[in-house]
């Protein structure tokens, strides 16, 4: 009896050190699957921001493709007036030099300048009826 009590109190003993075992492995094993979805979470999220900083690459340099295109039209558009008012101006100079050089001698006036008085007189008659 004594031999078998000391056997049962054995194999209680094993017993417990085995579930306690058990309920270490266990623990062990959800801690591993923890950090393995931990890890596959963190892989995810790092794939995903792989794909918006790309999107956001390429974002960028259609931006600015489009940026450049525009500073490229207004620069022509801008040069393209300047070449206009120049084209103007050159012509306009070019008009006035010839009127300058054409330009016949302005003649004095025949008759001396009249009196204020008889320049009144004058139109005073030219107007009645």
């Amino acid at each position: 009896m004594k031999r078998r009590l000391e056997a049962e109190r054995g194999a209680e003993t094993l017993a417990a050190e085995r579930a306690e075992a058990e309920t270490r492995a266990a623990a062990i094993l959800q801690s591993r699957l923890a950090a393995e979805e931990a890890l596959a979470e963190k892989a995810r999220d790092s794939a995903e921001a792989e794909e918006v900083a790309a999107a956001a690459a390429r974002g960028r340099q259609s931006g600015e493709k489009r940026l450049r295109a525009l500073i490229a039209s207004r620069l022509r558009e801008r040069l393209g007036r300047a070449a206009l008012w120049t084209v103007l101006a050159i012509l306009a100079a070019a008009a006035g030099g010839y009127v300058v050089v054409t330009r016949e001698d302005v003649r004095t006036p025949l008759a001396p300048a009249a009196e204020p008085l008889q320049l009144r007189l004058e139109r005073s008659l030219f107007s009645l009826p």
